[in-house]
């Protein structure tokens, strides 16, 4: 029979997507949490970082009628609130249920989000997840264990009966012994020595605090004091029906105190719930806390290091020692002055894009004003107008910088997932490596975080699983047995720059050339440099790997990865060396939504076109009679003793020559801007410089599809259209002319 999830109240769908995306953000960051937990077993204060965000989604998705994540949740609790009470040890099995349950988690809220069921029909992944976790669990309870060993005695007493008097005496001698260690069988003295010290009716210390929230319903001392006390019962009581109350009383109270609060008719609610509960169910007294077992870890794990010292705690998470009850008067002043709201993304796009706007208004200004010097109007007028102009160019750039700062979020949301995925592959494939990352405090455009998300993840698995090598063959080759892994995000104005090191192996070149001619990528025996056979690598269909895995080998990715790159605006490139390891570099613009540049404006036979400024390198005027052609290398000009191939933009732009009114004489010095990127410099011939303005690209309908040089177009506070061209055309068309 399949179990309807829908709600059973009519609720607001932005209150469940707030639900779910607050959800997911708090999730995101628990998978650094657990490497931390693995390095560092026994600190309290990471085991009450992960419990915390975790009560929340469980308590919160049973009012918004989540049965399946409200169920794993609470079994994901269970787990973490016996180690937290050092009941459990914490080892390799019980932090892979525990990471295993965080995906299923996500994975349910995120089919949600999209409007889909919880789970697929017939999945029983979940169940398998409770299932395991309810069993470590149990396994952890004396009382069960013991009945484990009284089973194993009374099946060996009759075999020992017919061995050898002395083995008998033995047996019956470590019986006795056990027998009084069995926790099941306190003695009448023990327990009545329990019962006068400590009492048994847990329950009434409950019901005393509801009697005090009568009269102080708001009183957050004494409510975080009551779901402590409850959390504590829980875990103390051995009665299935308290358990079960408890449960419910923990989701009403979640429910009220996270919405309207407390009111009559909720206290009445909690006093009769706890009424329901057995006088004797709950022992009053703290229990004595269980010796810690020794950690299990003996499975390859990675390890996890950064240059920035990360804070103990995440924002919003209290340490034990901020549970103390200290009332503070200045809490809500303090609370409000860090209150948040979620605003759809299309809103400040929308935003982003009327900024964008004055930055053209501004532009016309300024056109405005240049005429008005020309036709020689009243200066006292033009002064005003540029004061003015000026004026609403600052509080234009204050605008665009707000809004562009809205829409950045730190970078740490997207590294927090590199060492889970490292440690994963590193489990699977038996390796040793030790991970950094460096730059978790640089904020970026929030779709650029999206964008970035599926090619790290692919470019991380690739450098664990393809990069670094076994134990044993890194011994054998002179390195340490433990591999290491970097991941660093640096930005500049206006680029953000990704970093992937290894110090793996590095990429066999043969071994892609082979590959690239067995799938006709390539013709065979062709010479090619190592920078044209890495370039085979964002071919489909090309991978190194000596075998398919489940985390890699079939040699899909790598394109996708490229494609998504550059249809942001950035560029990939790789760089190995044999034996040493090898480095995945990223390049994006800061934003991929409006893009508002600083632009090299130029003109070619009378047209108008821009370059990105970062790109310039220098303008520089030549005498044409320092332009030499070179065999296989085409033209070449030289400027401070260093040669640039010469790219004439008249020819790249494919323009007649009836159209090119500007002759150029022998004697006539020439017009050059050398524009570089990441691997050379080229020199491009061009009529003039108009100077470096701020522009707002646009994409030009019609022009996307088979015209790679132009990015789009611009519009000027004259009205005219400037086109921008792409600069890495401009490198690719040199290296065309000198083949030709």
């Amino acid at each position: 029979m399949t179990q309807d999830n829908t709600p059973s109240i009519n609720i607001d769908d932005s209150l469940v997507q707030e639900f779910i995306d607050e959800s997911l953000d708090m999730l995101s960051s628990l998978d650094s949490r657990f490497i931390e937990l693995e390095e560092q077993p026994g600190e309290l204060s990471i085991i009450e970082a992960i419990f915390r965000p975790v009560h929340s989604i469980k308590g919160n998705s049973g009012f918004f009628g989540f049965v399946h994540v409200k169920h794993l949740a609470h079994e994901l609790e269970t787990l973490l609130d016996l180690m937290r009470k050092s009941k459990l040890g914490v080892s390799t099995d019980v932090i892979n249920i525990l990471l295993d349950g965080m995906d299923s988690l996500r994975s349910m809220l995120s089919r949600v989000k999209q409007g889909e069921g919880e789970l697929p029909h017939g999945d029983e992944s979940v169940q398998t997840i409770i299932d395991r976790a309810k069993t470590v669990a149990n396994g952890d309870d004396p009382k069960l264990a013991w009945q484990e060993v009284a089973k194993a005695l009374d099946k060996l007493s009759p075999q020992i009966a017919d061995l050898d008097e002395g083995v008998v005496k033995s047996f019956a001698s470590l019986s006795q012994l056990l027998s009084k260690l069995n926790p099941n069988k306190l003695s009448k003295s023990d327990t009545d020595a329990d019962a006068a010290v400590h009492g048994r009716d847990g329950r009434q210390k409950l019901l005393d605090i509801v009697t005090l929230l009568k009269d102080k319903p708001d009183d957050e001392v004494q409510i975080a004091e009551f779901q402590d006390l409850l959390h504590k019962s829980h875990s103390d009581t051995d009665d299935a029906n308290a358990r079960q109350v408890i449960d419910e009383l923990l989701e009403t109270l979640d429910v009220f105190v996270g919405t309207i609060g407390l009111d009559e008719l909720a206290i009445a609610v909690l006093e009769e719930k706890l009424n329901t509960i057995d006088q004797s169910a709950i022992p009053s007294g703290d229990a004595p806390l269980a010796v810690d077992r020794p950690a299990d870890n003996h499975e390859p794990v990675a390890q996890q290091t950064t240059t920035e010292k990360q804070p103990e705690q995440q924002a919003g998470e209290q340490t034990p020692e901020s549970t103390e009850k200290k009332p503070s008067g200045k809490s809500n002043k303090s609370h409000d002055s860090n209150k948040t709201m979620r605003v759809s993304e299309a809103y400040i796009d929308k935003f982003l894009e009327y900024v964008g706007e004055l930055i053209v208004v501004g532009d016309m200004y300024s056109n405005v004003y240049n005429q008005m010097i020309l036709s020689q109007a009243e200066r006292k007028l033009i002064n005003t107008l540029k004061r003015t102009n000026e004026t609403f160019s600052s509080l234009s750039q204050q605008l665009q910088n707000s809004i562009m700062s809205i829409r950045c979020v730190p970078v740490g949301t997207l590294l927090q997932k590199v060492p889970r995925l490292v440690r994963d592959v590193a489990r699977m494939s038996n390796k040793q490596i030790e991970v950094t990352v460096t730059g978790d405090k640089v904020e970026m455009d929030k779709s650029l975080v999206d964008l970035l998300d599926a090619p790290l993840v692919h470019m991380v698995r690739n450098a664990a699983d393809h990069g670094i090598e076994k134990p044993e063959d890194r011994v054998a080759a002179g390195k340490p047995e433990q591999g290491h892994i970097s991941v660093d995000i640096t930005e500049s104005d206006s680029r953000i720059m990704l970093a992937i090191t290894d110090d793996g192996g590095g990429i066999r070149l043969d071994k892609i050339k082979a590959k690239a001619e067995s799938i006709g990528l390539i013709a065979p025996g062709a010479n090619l440099d190592e920078d044209a056979l890495i370039n085979c690598l964002f071919a489909s269909g090309v991978s190194t790997a000596e075998q398919i895995t489940d985390v890699s080998g079939r040699g899909v990715g790598m394109d996708v990865v490229k494609r998504m790159i550059d249809e942001a605006g950035g560029n990939i490139s790789i760089q190995t060396k044999l034996g040493q390891g090898t480095t995945f570099s990223v390049e994006l613009p800061k934003s991929v939504t409006t893009q508002i540049m600083s632009a090299y404006l130029l003109e070619v036979a009378g047209q108008k076109y821009a370059l990105p400024l970062n790109c310039i390198q220098e303008t520089v005027c030549i005498d044409p009679k320092t332009v030499n052609t070179v065999m296989q290398h085409g033209q070449l000009t030289y400027h401070n003793d260093s040669a640039y191939p010469l790219v004439e933009l008249k020819r790249i732009l494919d323009i007649p020559s009836h159209l090119c009114n500007k002759s150029t004489s022998e004697d006539e010095r020439q017009i050059l801007v050398l524009v570089r990127n990441d691997k050379s410099t080229v020199a491009v011939k061009i009529d003039d410089v108009l100077g470096i303005q701020q522009i707002v690209l646009c994409k030009i309908d019609g022009m996307e599809d088979g015209n790679e040089l132009i990015q789009g177009g611009a519009q000027m506070g004259d009205g005219t259209i400037v086109l921008i061209l792409n600069p890495e055309i401009l490198h690719d068309q040199s290296c065309i002319e000198q083949l030709n």
